[in-house]
């Protein structure tokens, strides 16, 4: 077996160094604020509501569909812990993205902890906007 100079020994460490560094740069991180979409059901555009005016509903109220409203948030290990305080930002957020749809009203058709290894674990929320 041959042995190894000094000279490249320091170059493989280098290059080692180099890998972990770049692999550390490149990990990407999850955003701890609700992120999601409103898909819209028609072709027709409704004026925007005030996100204080739309209600959150377990049932499937008279009304014209706007959308889906699919939201996920990914949380830290404290706020997995704290799903309640986690869960009042989606449901903001649920209002906010309806209002902005033209909805007054969400009825929520499911959601909750998608659990995975951490950092991966998220709150999922989806719902169905309603102009009423």
């Amino acid at each position: 077996m041959k042995k190894l100079s000094l000279q490249q020994n320091i170059s493989y460490l280098i290059c080692i160094v180099i890998t972990v560094l770049i692999a550390i740069a490149i990990k990407p991180s999850y955003p701890q604020t609700p992120r999601g979409i409103v898909l819209p059901a028609t072709s027709q555009h409704f004026a925007p509501t005030q996100a204080d005016q739309v209600q959150l509903v377990n049932y499937m109220p008279n009304g014209t569909k706007v959308g889906d409203i699919n939201i996920e948030m990914h949380l830290t290990s404290t706020e997995a812990a704290n799903i309640k305080a986690a869960m009042t930002k989606v449901e903001a957020y649920a209002k906010k993205l309806a209002a902005k749809s033209g909805a007054n009203i969400v009825a929520v058709t499911g959601g909750g902890v998608a659990a995975s290894p951490q950092p991966l674990t998220a709150l999922v929320f989806r719902g169905i906007a309603i102009r009423n």
